[in-house]
């Protein structure tokens, strides 16, 4: 990454963080997650959730890390969006599951859009089914998370 970055003219100084530093949350150190002083910054977040609100909850403005709520926010970067919050709070409410569905796809696009995230890697997965099993997927979800809507045909 810094040598293709360098081959373009950008400059970047690489900062390894030992894991228990990175992820605690001692407020006094200046290397935790929440903080996050970085331009840009390797970090993956799992995808583990059944339902998208709390991934997608990661960007709310309520949820701004900062220092009156002990660097302990989700929203790490700090990206703020009136319409982002505002379509967010919907989602709350909405119990159609395809309008609901549109809602977090138009947050996703949004958050895309205005770069609040820009993807560098893709973490491809394998899995395998037997040829009689019907699983519906979730882009939101691991393999697993749909599990009781598994069936076998026939």
């Amino acid at each position: 990454m810094k040598s293709a970055c360098a081959h373009i003219g950008i400059e970047l100084e690489l900062k390894s963080v030992t894991p228990s530093v990175f992820f605690s949350s001692d407020v006094g150190n200046p290397d935790t997650f929440g903080k996050s002083w970085a331009d840009l910054q390797m970090f993956t977040v799992s995808q583990g959730f059944p339902d998208p609100s709390r991934l997608m909850e990661m960007l709310v403005s309520w949820e701004v890390s900062q220092k009156s709520n002990n660097w302990l926010g989700l929203n790490r970067g700090r990206w703020t969006h009136p319409e982002y919050d505002r379509l967010y709070r919907l989602t709350e409410t909405e119990i159609d599951p395809v309008k609901r569905a549109a809602l977090f796809i138009r947050l996703n696009d949004l958050a895309c859009t205005d770069h609040a995230l820009i993807p560098l890697f893709q973490r491809s997965m394998v899995a395998a089914l037997a040829k009689d099993l019907q699983a519906p997927l979730s882009g939101w979800a691991y393999d697993l998370g749909s599990i009781a809507h598994w069936y076998r045909e026939g």
